[in-house]
């Protein structure tokens, strides 16, 4: 299960090309788009990059949906917003990735105030939890909370993107997953989604790859739409994603942290910039570029494997919908 030397030989390049590019973010607040009117959904937003994107889609007039599985953190997030922003538009859902049983009560409370929504940022996420650890369907965990809840969750908004596009297909309308070079370090093998064996680290790795899938996935499965479905690396940053990391490897890459501010500038690029409209669908990494999968991956995503991944998945929601 571990990956190919074509891989591990293209994941290398890919980091020396992060660590080589100017740290230095091009698309910043001041080149944001206006977007007085517009909704967005930002997950994982009760700390770190999610406050930060949602202070900055505030500050630019959106409302702003956070979404977090404590109501207190989220709360506390709400009145830190607001002490430097006075006038946000802001609201809050509590859901919890690791059961899909709170998902589909969690979400109502957005689908009852809006027809509509511009955006969504799945910036929710964890990282290199403990193995044998499973959510409460039984799913290993990084894949439950990763990728099947927020599949569910993207199930339940779809239909307010959809009437955003009808009522203006000029719209920019995202939807960005969040994935991460570590993909390098898995092998792709899509038919064992749930299998638990990997280590802990490319239990991790495989979770951001079947992020990337899903990106390339869900205008597959929505043929016709205008919507841009994105997947961005936002860079090794200063979160409570390395809250289950050992206190060795963290003091180990503890100086490669960047502030979450800086993890915000690429997931709204991967948001806001009109090069995404360029481009199609990307991959956008530190801070703010267009950058690279591997090969196999990128076959794989794009074949009948990414779409019997997002199928299974589909299959595994279906209760809970």
């Amino acid at each position: 299960m571990l990956p190919t030397l074509r891989t591990l030989w293209e994941g290398l390049c890919a980091s020396v090309d992060e660590a080589s590019a100017s740290k230095t973010p091009q698309f910043l607040d001041e080149d944001y788009p206006d977007l007085t009117g517009a909704v967005w959904v930002v997950t994982g937003a009760n700390g770190g990059i999610g406050t930060e994107v949602a202070k900055k889609l505030a500050r630019k007039g959106a409302k702003v949906w956070l979404i977090a599985r404590s109501h207190a953190k989220l709360e506390e997030t709400v009145q830190l917003i607001k002490t430097e922003q006075p006038e946000a538009q802001l609201d809050t859902c509590v859901m919890d990735f690791s059961d899909l049983t709170t998902i589909k009560p969690g979400v109502q409370k957005i689908l009852s105030n809006h027809t509509e929504l511009h955006g969504i940022i799945h910036n929710a996420g964890v990282m290199f939890a403990e193995k044998g650890l499973k959510t409460a369907q039984g799913f290993e965990y990084q894949v439950g909370v990763n990728n099947v809840g927020p599949q569910l969750l993207q199930h339940f908004l779809d239909p307010l993107l959809e009437r955003a596009m009808n009522r203006d297909p000029r719209s920019d309308l995202r939807i960005v997953w969040i994935s991460s070079l570590a993909l390098y370090l898995t092998s792709y093998e899509f038919d064992k989604p749930n299998d638990t064996t990997r280590s802990v680290t490319e239990r991790y790795a495989f979770s951001k790859a079947i992020n990337y899938v899903q990106s390339v996935q869900w205008p597959l499965h929505h043929p016709g739409t205008q919507v841009l479905s994105v997947a961005a690396h936002p860079g090794i940053i200063k979160t409570e994603l390395f809250r289950h990391t050992d206190s060795f490897s963290d003091r180990l890459i503890d100086g490669l942290k960047w502030p979450p501010e800086y993890g915000a500038y690429t997931e709204l690029f991967a948001a806001l910039s009109p090069e995404i409209c360029k481009e199609g669908s990307a991959f956008v990494v530190p801070f703010g570029r267009i950058g690279r999968v591997s090969t196999e991956l990128y076959k794989r995503a794009h074949s009948s494997q990414g779409q019997k991944l997002w199928d299974w998945i589909d299959e595994q929601i279906e209760p809970y919908k």
